[in-house]
């Protein structure tokens, strides 16, 4: 390793070890003069230099005029520097919750912002892998929000979030680098398959869609809901004139199915992991109770949008290989 790339390094790990002790992580943080940090941006020195060169010219020449318009631009200068520093500061920044998304889309950070004052236009990035693709963020009357993507699946523990402003003129710009400890969870992409790779929660083999519903004892009919599948609708009924329905079905063990990587042995790894996220959705959009075996990992059949967002996340944590 180089000289400057040591030097670099050290320099690195200095600074973290200096803003760790200055700014704790925490779900929750008070903007404040000790975790606030406000310098001239490149227009701001620029209007200095300028303050500073009408402040020499107006005393060398004896021209009031002049001293006066430095010693006005100076006012401002000093005003902005004011402003910027209040507009940030006595803000409650809190984490709403941890981005999630499928990989190759966009998961959205949110920020919501708490005060008791008007709050002015405030900016917000990362400092992510070059891989990683991120939009410009968005700030509405109490949220801050920014939009990423991953190259690949898993769960990732983000970097300290900046926040900054520069506000009045963009004579200065305030910021502060707080870390929030947030996580981000990207699970596979959706690869359709025709055959589910599932077994029944007692054990019951694999199962496909040309042998009949996976789930084929009736339960009874429920209201319809827009994204049912067609083929579940009541056609009968309807066509009598009542309103249209949804049949559901039921396992036959009452238990649900479990589905299973070892079903697709044939498909690489990350391939097995895109055919079980497809399954989870979908089987979760017909109502219907599943479990998901991986290699490292187990979850009891269950249903509902809290079971489909523990599969998720335990595909998205799955060890690549």
């Amino acid at each position: 390793m180089s000289l400057r790339r040591r030097f670099k390094s050290f320099r690195q790990m200095r600074y973290q070890s200096w803003i760790e002790r200055r700014i704790p992580a925490s779900h929750s943080i008070v903007l404040n003069r000790n975790n606030l940090f406000i310098l001239p941006s490149h227009f701001g020195f620029l209007w200095l230099i300028l303050v500073i060169l009408l402040l020499l010219l107006g005393n060398n020449y004896q021209n009031n005029l002049v001293s006066l318009m430095g010693l006005i631009l100076l006012s401002i200068w000093l005003l902005c520097l004011v402003l910027c520093h209040q507009n940030m500061s006595g803000l409650e920044l809190r984490l709403k919750q941890h981005p999630e998304a499928q990989q190759g889309l966009m998961a959205s950070l949110k920020i919501a912002i708490e005060a008791d004052k008007q709050i002015l236009p405030i900016g917000l990035n990362l400092n992510l892998p070059k891989d990683w693709g991120q939009t410009n963020s968005l700030h509405n009357d109490d949220e801050l929000s920014l939009s990423f993507t991953a190259g690949q699946r898993g769960e990732y523990l983000l970097p300290r979030v900046r926040v900054w402003s520069v506000f009045p003129l963009g004579l200065f710009r305030c910021w502060s680098h707080l870390n929030f400890k947030a996580k981000a969870l990207f699970y596979p992409m959706s690869r359709p398959s025709r055959v589910c790779p599932a077994d029944e929660a007692q054990g019951q083999g694999e199962q496909s869609l040309a042998s009949g519903p996976l789930m084929d004892e009736f339960s009874g009919l429920h209201a319809y809901r827009p994204g049912d599948r067609l083929s579940h609708v009541a056609w009968k009924q309807f066509a009598a004139g009542h309103a249209m329905q949804r049949k559901d079905f039921s396992s036959r063990s009452g238990q649900g199915l479990i589905l299973s990587h070892r079903h697709l042995s044939h498909l690489a790894y990350e391939a097995r992991l895109e055919v079980l996220c497809y399954w989870a959705q979908r089987l979760n959009q017909e109502h219907k109770p599943f479990g998901l075996e991986l290699s490292h990992q187990h979850l009891p059949a269950g249903h509902g949008s809290v079971q489909l967002n523990l599969a998720l996340q335990a595909l998205a944590r799955e060890p690549r290989r």
